[in-house]
Formats: structure tokens, sequence, C-alpha cells
């Protein structure tokens, strides 16, 4: 192998970076001395070889700070590592008319060590002169080099000396600017250094808290998690970490605060010397994401557990009872004639009819029950350590019994009543689908008893023809009968072919519904909606054939089918030269099971030729719960890095967290139009579009409200900083032969952006 030899330009280079500077240092004049008393020389120097001439760091005997190149015995020494000797200068033709020959200085014997940096790089020499000739030993020779080494090693330290200067100024420049407390910790979690964060931060000016552990100032009931992390850090079993706790401000509160550590060391390989810690508040982001955590577990009506913290509290429930036979009532109620309310004083009455319910059953409940709204007019409640029966009839007549005052609905006094069905556990049941069976055929007893009642389920067997209630569409019945679940497995199979034979006949197509910019007005884009053009029945939506989408052979069908129809139309829409941003797709948890589900999408794209800034992936929250989920962060992963836009649909309305939004790479979230229709005139709906917006803003992704229709929720949208908005409003979803119609006809009605108009 050849071995590159470094050329003069490498040396010099070299010797630049150095930085070493023409001053004395007393060090450097040191060995100077050293070397003249112990070769019992009058002269010495440390020579540095510059392009065109040497001088002098350090000299002994000289009254000079430097010379030429050309007239330096120097430029000869850096030509080899080896100590070059010259016994008499003025027998030596190369040196004999040189100024240090023939000058005051009279040299006529020369020693000089090349300083050597490394292989081939030698910067300058140490130098001991006499004006006598002289010879020069081995052994005098070994020790004029080891002084030299120790010159070559004065010259390192010092540059390490000034890059630990400037590395400690930039790192105190970086932490005093930034708004995060800096902390520089030994490994012991003593603070060595505190940025003046900490006064807006935490209350303490920084020499309050230098000396001071993290663990003074942490909540009691974090101190455990944190230990136990800074000891894993301490021991180099992980280098870097990032965890969040609670610190105590000087007032006395607590700030929320996320802490990233690193471990520090003086030079790389060495054992870490300590650790770096950034710490940052998150107080605000702690309070969204509880906000958020609320939301998904709770009805945004009444603020009662909503589905999913039901089912958590009915879990934990029935581990009790397996843990400890501990037993308990679930109660399912249906208020009477709701609908009759809606029906003649409108769905606000209605809402407030269900708000004050709400609030008269958790009047009748002890501590440990739990009430529940599962969807329109239906409500559970677990009742915890029930003794019997009995107990389970004493609540049930309360409940009823706070029914019984009406309710001013806008001046129309309104009675409340209220049928409930009671399961006991375990006499009835002991798993969650029976007991919300039996309890729910109790419930229908008591309705046909006459309402405003309740009944025991009375561990009675499930009939094998118990009537199907149908007032009440919003929970899952799991007292549905066995012929009801025949009649619904043989709809599910029927709508199953259908699907087929209309994908085989090509009759499902995507439709195109705009999303509007709520600041410009113009058209960002378009969400593809899947369409049944029915030969008979006309354009029919998902809310036919949704179904269908729960089976994943049918799900990835329909998905491959309207992926390839919308790259085919947006082949179509580039080539005439249409502006229409990006069209998004949903696609369904089923769809994630479907092996290497980013590679087809991408491999579409490329197919029809469409970039994928063009692409949108629309996924609702319950992709990262179902199954195949564990294939969704690296499908989304792969997608976002080739450039589509991946967005999270439905925000707000299940089990979305700021954990999801953090895990995976979301870059847009849609407002769902259940917080939308109302915003105008539900201050609760307004509140939870106001916090998804300020969360979207914060976190830098796009925010887009659906189901836009009125142009007053357009002016609220927008000034909340929304950016996109969706719904009939604009437009509705329409063929893909009507989209370069749309577009090219898309007006504003006025100069104010918000004012648009559907065509």
């Amino acid at each position: 192998m050849t071995v590159q030899i470094p050329s003069e330009a490498d040396r010099l280079e070299a010797l630049r970076s150095l930085a070493v500077r023409p001053v004395p240092e007393p060090e450097y004049d040191a060995v100077c001395r050293t070397a003249c008393a112990l070769f019992n020389a009058p002269i010495a120097w440390v020579s540095l070889v510059e392009a065109d001439s040497q001088w002098f760091k350090a000299r002994c005997g000289l009254d000079l700070d430097g010379t030429t190149r050309g007239a330096s015995f120097c430029t000869h020494t850096i030509r080899s590592d080896e100590i070059l000797v010259i016994e008499d200068a003025s027998q030596d033709p190369r040196f004999v008319s040189s100024p240090l020959v023939r000058g005051d200085a009279g040299v006529r014997f020369y020693a000089g060590a090349p300083l050597v940096l490394g292989p081939g790089l030698r910067l300058g020499a140490l130098c001991i002169v006499d004006r006598m000739p002289r010879r020069f030993s081995e052994r005098e020779r070994a020790q004029l080099q080891d002084l030299a080494q120790v010159v070559m090693a004065q010259l390192q330290a010092g540059r390490a000396a000034r890059e630990a200067r400037e590395s400690a100024a930039s790192f105190r420049l970086l932490a005093e600017s930034t708004s995060d407390m800096i902390t520089r910790c030994d490994l012991q979690g003593t603070r060595l250094y505190v940025s003046p964060a900490s006064e807006t931060l935490l209350g303490y000016r920084p020499e309050e808290l230098i000396g001071t552990k993290p663990r003074d100032l942490i909540h009691p009931d974090d101190a455990e998690a944190y230990g136990r992390l800074l000891g894993q850090v301490r021991s180099g079993a992980i280098s870097r970490a990032v965890t969040q706790h609670r610190y105590r401000h000087k007032d006395g509160s607590w700030v929320w605060v996320e802490v990233s550590f690193g471990l520090a060391r003086a030079d790389e390989g060495e054992q870490p010397a300590g650790y770096i810690a950034a710490v940052r508040d998150v107080s605000r982001r702690k309070e969204a994401e509880d906000r958020m955590a609320h939301m998904a577990r709770h009805d945004p009506l009444t603020d009662l557990p909503n589905r999913l913290l039901f089912r958590e509290e009915l879990d934990r429930a029935l581990a009790r009872l397996d843990r400890d036979g501990t037993g308990f009532a679930l109660l399912c109620l249906d208020l009477d004639h709701f609908k009759s309310v809606n029906d003649t004083l409108g769905h606000q009455a209605g809402d407030r009819l269900l708000r004050v319910v709400a609030g008269r059953i958790r009047g009748v409940l002890r501590r440990g029950d739990v009430a529940a709204r599962l969807g329109g007019d239906e409500f559970v409640i677990i009742q915890a350590g029930c003794a019997g029966p009995e107990d389970a009839m004493g609540l049930a007549a309360r409940v009823v019994e706070a029914m019984a005052a009406p309710v001013d609905l806008g001046g129309y006094p309104t009675g409340i009543g209220i049928s409930i069905g009671i399961a006991l556990a375990p006499c009835d049941a002991r798993a969650p689908e029976d007991l919300l069976a039996r309890a729910d055929v109790a419930l229908y007893r008591a309705k046909a008893a006459g309402r405003n009642t309740w009944r025991l389920a009375e561990g009675e067997a499930m009939p094998d023809a118990a009537p199907l209630r149908t007032e009440a569409p919003g929970r899952r019945r799991a007292a549905a009968a066995v012929p009801a679940m025949r009649a619904e497995t043989a709809s599910r199979v029927r709508i199953g072919g259908e699907v087929r034979a209309a994908l085989a006949a090509h009759e499902i197509v995507p439709f195109y519904q705009p999303k509007v910019c709520c600041r410009t007005g113009q058209v960002s884009g378009f969400e593809a909606l899947a369409r049944w053009q029915h030969p008979t029945r006309g354009v029919l939506t998902p809310g036919y054939f949704g179904a269908a989408f729960e089976d994943q052979d049918l799900a990835t069908a329909i998905g491959d089918t309207l992926l390839r129809q919308v790259a085919a139309d947006m082949r179509a829409w580039n080539a005439g030269g249409l502006a229409f941003g990006r069209v998004a797709v949903n696609v369904s948890s089923a769809e994630f099971r479907k092996p290497d589900l980013a590679g087809s999408i991408l491999e579409v794209l490329a197919a029809y030729g469409v970039p994928t800034t063009h692409f949108e992936l629309e996924v609702t929250e319950t992709v990262f719960l179902g199954q195949g989920a564990e294939n969704v962060p690296a499908v989304l992963n792969r997608l976002h890095d080739s450039g589509v836009l991946v967005t999270l649909d439905d925000f707000g309305t299940g089990f979305a967290s700021l954990t999801h939004l953090k895990q995976f790479p979301v870059d847009h979230i849609k407002v769902d139009q259940s917080f939308v229709r109302n915003m105008e005139q539900d201050g609760d709906d307004a509140a939870i579009v106001a916090a998804v917006v300020g969360l979207g803003r914060s976190l830098g992704m796009r925010v887009t409200a659906e189901g836009v229709e009125r142009p007053g929720q357009v002016e609220r949208l927008r000034a909340l900083g929304c950016d996109y908005a969706q719904g009939y409003h604009f437009a509705k979803p329409m063929a893909a032969s009507r989209v370069p119609y749309f577009l090219r006809s898309w007006v504003l009605s006025a100069p104010d952006p918000i004012r648009f108009r559907s065509v």
C-alpha cells in the first residue's frame, strides 16, 4: 500500500492548526534554559519554520526573534526525523555564509531535534548552539530528542487548552442564550453549572442551585423513577435519555419539565466525568396532553366517562371480583321518550336535557361508583361493592327519584322518565359481554313494564328471540338476540357479495371533496372518498357498504381499486395543467395487515407518474390499536420519508393522544365534524376545536376542520388560526370528471377570503 507523504502545504496547515502565539511563555523558556544547562551550551532556541522564515517561540543566550528560512539551520533539520548535528558550521558549505555563522551570533556548533507532530509533519526544531566546534554523543542526541518531545507535548497541550476554552465559551454562550435551563453535573448528580434560565423556569438564581442535586427539588412521586434513570446514566448503561417529571418552583408550585441527559466526557473514549442536562418547561404540553387524554375517555357533552373508559372500569371491576370476590352491579339506563324532546324542541334542548340527567345521576352515586354515557340517551352505572339485589334496586330507585323534577328547557318544563336494567356480578354473569347482555334484556323488560322503572336480570337465560331495541343506535347491544345476530351476519355476507360484484364491474369509484385554505380561499387539495355507483340505487356512500371494510380481503381490494383510480385521475389532471394540490386517500386498519403496504402505494404512484408530493395518506386513530398495528410505524415512516403527507383523521373522537403524535410521523390533523358542526352555538365544541388547532400549531402540524357548512364557521376557524376547511359550504363530493370544471370555476364572491361560495 502506498503511503501518502505530507506536502509542504500539509506541514504549514498543521503548524497553523496549533495556533501558537509569538509571545513569551515560561514553560518554553524553561526548556531552553534546561537545554543550555544539560548540554553546557550558551545558546538554545525553539524554532517554528514558516513558508519563508523561522521565528523563535523561546530562546536563551540569543537576542534574535527569527531569521529568513534560507539562513536557518532548522530548514535542514525538518527534512528528517533524525537530529541534525553540525560540529563546525564554518567548515560546512551549507552554512558557512549564513548570517548566524558570520554575524554576531558566531555559531560554530549546532544540534537540532525536529518537532514532529505526525508522520512527515515536522514543524520546527529544538536547537542548542555553541560558538566553538564540539562533538555530540549518542547519549546527548537521545536527551535532546526527549526534550523536543517535551516541547511538542507543550504545543499540543496548548492547542487542547485553547480548544477547551473555546468549547467552554461556546457552551456558556449556548447555555445562556437558550430558554431551556442547562446544567452540568458530576456523576453523583451535584450541579456544577446552572444557566440563567433557572430563574425563569424555577425561580432560583443559578448560584442558588449550584451544589444542589436534582432530587432535592423533584416531586416525591417521580423521585424513584428518576433515581433509576440517573443510575443507568451514571453506570454508562445508557449515554442519552429523556424523561419527564415535576420540579418544585421556588414559590412552592410544581412545574412539569422534560429533561434530556447526555454523558459528558473530557475526550472520546475516556470515562464519563458527569452529564449535561437540558431542562425544558413542558407544563403547557402536559396540560394539553391531559386535556386530550380526558377528551379521549370522556363524553364531550356531559363530561361523563365514555364507552372506552367505561370498558376499562368494567374490566377493573371484574379484575377485583376475580382477585378478592368483591361483587358489583351493572345498571343500563335509557331515557323515556327522549326522541320526542329532540323532535319537538330541537337538538340543543335535547343536549341540555342530557347534561341535566348526567348531573342528577352523579348526585346519587356513592364513592367508587362509575357512571358513563355510551351515546344518545344511553347511560350505564357500575355500582361498586354491591351487597345484593336490594342494594342495586336502592340505587335504581334513587336514580328514578332524581329524575322526578321537571327540567326547564327554554320555558318548557319537561318531565324525564328513565328505565333501568340491572345485572349482578357474579350472580348473573362474570364476562363483560354477558353482563351487558343480561342488563340490556332487563332494561327491555323495564320499558315493556311501563317505563320509568327498573328490572333485575334475575339470572334468567338469554331468550332465543329477545326483541331488538332500535330507539338508541349509539350503543353496541350485547343483548342482541340470536335471530338478530344471524340477520346481521346475513346482511354482512350479502353486502360483501354485492361489493365484490361492484368491484368486478368497476362501480367502486373515488369522489373528491375539496379542502380550502382558510387564509387565502384557495383550493389546497382534495379528499378522495369511496362511492358506489349502483346501477339502480344511484351513488351510495360507505354508510351502506362500510361493513365491507371490516373484511381484510375486501378492504384491501377496495383500497387498491381506489388508489389506482386516484393515481390515474391525478395523472390526467397533471397532464391538463391543473393545480389540484394534494389528494388524500383513506387507508383502513385492515389494509395495514397487507404485506408491504408502503411499497405497493409507492409502486402505484410511480407507475402512474404521480409525484409523492401530490399524495396524502389519511388514517384514523384505530389503526394504532387494532390488528396490524405493529406494521403501522414502518409503513408511515417509509411513506413520510418518501414525501407522502401523513394525516390523522377524526382527531379527538377516540383514543388519540400526544403519544401518537410524537411516535408517528404525523404532518396533518383533522378536527372531526362532530365538534365543528355546533362550534358557533356550543362553547364546549368551540373550546375543543380551539384546543386541537392550538395543539397542531404548537407541534408544527397543519390542521383541517371537517364538516364546515356555514360562513360563520369559516370565520371562527380562520380567527383560531385553522389552516384548512372542508365541507358542504365549499362543495359536496364530486366525480373526477367534475374536478377540472370545479377548479377552473372556483371564484371568491368578495375580497374577504372567508366569504367563499361553492360552485
